[in-house]
């Protein structure tokens, strides 16, 4: 079995994925929170071992690998001018998570053939919940009837991007829900 997720993303920052990754037989972990000058792929070989790469900081371009059925996970929330490529062999999941503000573009338009690409984004959640019981002795057994109510209401403020030729905007929406 086969699977593979590429994601292309990037923004700024100093250090380097720690090498060699501290190594279990069960898990690789490797982690960048600095800067990361070339590319970075990290393979786990063993049996149903996990291979798990993440960027705080700067990154340009990184692989979490697996060859014998472990599961696969890149997870970035800095900047990375590079891809993220996440691939799992002999079965795993592969996961790719990118919460980055900044993607890199290639835009054969413009005199460099790249550009960054800035993301802009925001909303809020709020979940408050009031419960009340009473609690009734019967025999060998306590019984406590409850009754709750709950809200639940957000906000997405939508998604623009500038800094490219492409400039993303999307507005979103007020959700609500109050349970019965």
């Amino acid at each position: 079995m086969f699977a593979a997720i590429a994601l292309l993303v990037s923004s700024a920052a100093v250090a380097q994925f720690v090498t060699p990754c501290p190594t279990t037989p069960t898990d690789i972990t490797c982690t960048n929170s600095g800067t990361q000058n070339g590319s970075f792929a990290s393979t786990a070989t063993g049996v149903k071992q996990k291979d798990t790469v993440s960027n705080s900081r700067t990154a340009n371009g990184w692989a979490s690998q697996t060859s014998g059925g472990g599961d696969a996970t890149a997870t970035n929330s800095g900047s990375n001018t590079g891809g993220i490529a996440v691939e799992t062999v002999n079965g795993g999941n592969a996961t790719a998570i990118n919460s980055g503000s900044t993607r890199g573009i290639a835009n054969s338009t413009v005199a460099s053939g790249f550009e960054t690409a800035t993301a802009s984004y925001g909303g809020w959640f709020v979940s408050p919940e009031v419960t009340y019981g009473y609690r009734i002795p019967l025999k060998d057994f306590l019984v406590t009837p409850r009754v709750s109510v709950r809200y639940v209401g957000g906000s997405l403020d939508g998604y623009s991007e500038s800094g490219s030729a492409i400039r993303r905007s999307t507005r979103c929406c007020a959700y609500k829900i109050f349970p019965s």
